[in-house]
C-alpha cells in the first residue's frame, strides 16, 4: 500500500548572517538545503502470507534522501501479539509465532521528515498454522443457511480458501434429511430440488475442499425445507384478467402447467362477464405467480407468422411446457388468411418475445420446398432447445430440433429417400431406412418435457423397413448433429440371460 504526501508550508524567517572573520578572511558556506519536499510517498510493501516458525520482513520505503528523514518507525495495529525487531529502522523483521488458525496481524510504517510531518502506511501479514514441513490445511466456507420452498430448486456457492497453496477440488455430500439428489456432486456449487414436506424439514449439507498438497477441510451449512402450506391462487374465474382493462375478469381458465422453478402457464378466456361472452377472448398467461404476464390473446399478430394472420386460441386438449428458466412452449389455432390445413403453430415464449416456431402448411424444415409439413403432433421444450414431432406430406413422421434459431431436420420415414443411420452405429444392414420415429414409443399430442434435457441431448425410438431389417427397432441418441445408439431390439440385458 502506498502513501503520498501533499502539502505546502510558508516559512517566514528572519535570517541574520554574521561573518566570522578567520585568518585569510574567509566566510564559511551555509550549508545544502535539506528540507524535505512538498510532496513524498511512503509504502509498508506488499500484503504477505507466510507460515508460523518463519522469518518475516518488514520493508518499508519511501522516496525521501536520507537527510531529510527525522525518524522511522513500525508498530503493530492489530492481530496476535508480536515482538518486532528494529522497530525503529525503515526493515523490521519479527519470527511468525505459533497458531492454530491462520492470523491476520496489521503493522504500520510511519516516516517522519524533518519538518515534523507524519506519512503512515500498513501492511497486512498472513500467519498459516502450517509449517514448511507440514503445510496448513485450506478453509472450507460452505456459505449461508437456507430457507426454501419445497420443490424449488436450489443454487448455492461454497468456498475455498488456502494460505499456503490453491483449492484443486470440492465435493458436496448430504449428511442429514430427507434424501436428495445433488447434482454435479463434484463441483463448488450444490445443486438440488427441494423435496415435498409435510412442516418442516432440515437437510445438512457437508462441503469438503482440497488444496493442491492433498489437504483437506469441511464445513456445514443447512437448508430448512419448508411446507408450502395451504395453495397459493394464482388465478380464478371472476379475479380481474392480468393484462385486460380493468372491467375485464377471467371467464374461464384451464390446463395450467409450472416449471421446476415454480414459473406458471395457462390457458383461458377474458371477459367481462362470467355471464355471458359477448367480449370473450382467448389468452394464454405465463410468469411466477404474484407477477403473471399476459403472453399472447385472440388477434395478436406474432413473430414469425405473415401480419395477415393471427393469434386465436390454443390447441385442442393441450397443456403448455414451462422449462426451468420459464421458456413457455405451446399450441396454438390461428385465424386470418388460414385453412384447416394450416391454422395449427407450435408457438414459444422466450424472455419477453412469442414466435411462432413451425406451423402446418408451410414448406417442411431441411427437406426440398415441395415437402410439407402435414401435421404438428407433439414437442418437447427445455433450457437447451424444442424437440417437434410432426408429419411431412401426409405420410411420413418426422423430428425436428429448435435450438431457439433455426430448425434442423433429425429424422424422417421416407421409403423413397433414405434418411440413413451411421453403419457403425447399428448392428443391422445399413440399407434400412425410417419407417417410423417418434419422440417416445407411446408418443401422445403433446410429449411433457421427454425427449430432449437440459444439455441439449435428444433421444428417440426408430422403427426401421427394408427385406433386411423389417423388425429392427432401436433408441437412438443425437445431440449437435450427432447419432448414436443407445439401445436395439435384440441386445442382451446386463445380468439377464434373455435378450429383449
Amino acid at each position: 500500500m502506498l502513501r503520498i504526501k501533499y502539502g505546502f508550508t510558508l516559512l517566514i524567517t528572519t535570517l541574520f548572517i554574521t561573518a566570522c572573520g578567520t585568518d585569510n578572511g574567509e566566510t564559511t558556506d551555509a550549508g545544502a538545503d535539506n528540507t524535505a519536499p512538498q510532496n513524498y510517498t511512503v509504502d509498508a510493501g506488499a500484503d504477505q502470507i507466510t507460515m508460523q516458525g518463519s522469518l518475516v520482513t518488514l520493508a518499508g520505503n519511501t522516496d525521501l534522501d536520507e537527510s531529510q528523514v527525522a525518524a522511522y518507525a513500525w508498530r503493530q495495529l492489530s492481530g496476535i501479539s508480536i515482538t518486532l525487531n528494529n522497530a525503529n529502522t525503515a526493515t523490521a523483521s519479527f519470527i511468525a509465532p505459533a497458531v492454530d488458525t491462520t492470523q491476520v496481524p496489521v503493522f504500520q510504517f510511519s516516516v517522519t521528515d524533518n519538518n515534523g510531518t507524519q506519512i503512515v502506511d500498513s501492511v497486512n501479514i498472513t500467519i498459516s498454522a502450517g509449517t514448511t514441513d507440514n503445510p496448513s490445511a485450506p478453509i472450507a466456507n460452505a456459505g449461508e443457511d437456507l430457507n426454501v420452498p419445497g420443490r424449488q430448486y436450489v443454487t448455492h456457492i461454497g468456498y475455498g480458501t488456502d494460505a499456503d497453496g490453491t483449492i484443486s477440488a470440492y465435493s458436496w455430500t448430504q449428511v442429514a434429511g430427507k434424501e436428495v439428489i445433488i447434482e454435479n456432486p463434484d463441483s463448488d456449487t450444490l445443486s438440488f430440488e427441494a423435496p415435498l414436506v409435510v412442516g418442516n424439514e432440515l437437510l445438512r449439507f457437508e462441503l469438503t475442499v482440497t488444496d493442491n498438497q492433498g489437504n483437506s477441510a469441511t464445513d456445514l451449512m443447512d437448508v430448512t425445507v419448508t411446507d408450502k402450506g395451504s395453495a397459493q391462487v394464482v388465478a380464478a374465474i371472476g379475479m380481474p384478467a392480468v393484462g385486460y382493462p380493468d372491467d375485464y375478469i377471467y371467464y374461464s381458465v384451464a390446463r395450467p402447467a409450472i416449471g421446476r422453478n415454480g414459473h406458471v402457464a395457462f390457458f383461458g378466456v377474458a371477459d367481462t362477464s362470467i355471464r355471458s361472452t359477448v367480449n370473450a377472448s382467448n389468452a394464454l398467461w405465463a410468469g411466477m405467480a404474484d407477477n403473471l404476464q399476459l403472453i399472447a390473446r385472440e388477434g395478436d399478430n406474432i413473430i414469425g407468422l405473415p401480419g395477415n394472420i393471427q393469434f386465436n386460441s390454443v390447441g385442442a386438449a393441450t397443456t403448455p411446457v414451462v422449462t426451468e428458466s420459464g421458456h413457455v412452449g405451446f399450441f396454438a389455432r390461428l385465424q386470418g388468411a388460414v385453412n384447416n390445413a394450416t391454422n395449427v403453430a407450435i408457438m414459444a415464449k422466450v424472455g419477453q418475445n412469442i414466435s411462432s416456431v413451425i406451423r402446418a402448411g408451410t414448406s417442411a424444415p431441411g427437406l426440398p420446398a415441395t415437402s410439407v409439413v402435414s401435421g404438428l403432433t407433439g414437442f418437447s421444450f427445455t433450457d437447451a432447445g424444442m424437440l417437434i414431432s410432426g408429419m411431412v406430406d401426409i405420410s411420413n413422421p418426422a423430428l425436428w430440433y429448435w435450438d431457439f434459431n433455426t430448425l434442423t431436420l433429425i429424422a424422417m420415414a421416407d421409403l423413397a429417400n433414405k434418411y440413413t443411420v451411421p453403419e457403425e452405429t447399428l448392428s443391422f444392414d445399413n440399407s434400412c431406412s425410417y419407417a417410423s420415429v417418434t419422440a417416445n414409443p407411446s408418443v401422445g399430442f403433446n410429449l411433457n418435457g421427454g425427449g430432449i434435457n437440459n444439455q441439449g441431448e435428444i433421444v428417440f425410438f426408430a422403427l426401421f423397413t427394408d427385406a433386411d431389417c423389417s423388425s429392427a427397432a432401436a433408441i437412438l441418441g443425437w445431440k449437435d448433429g450427432n447419432l448414436r445408439k443407445i439401445i436395439e431390439l435384440n441386445d442382451p440385458v446386463e445380468n439377464m440371460s434373455e435378450v429383449v
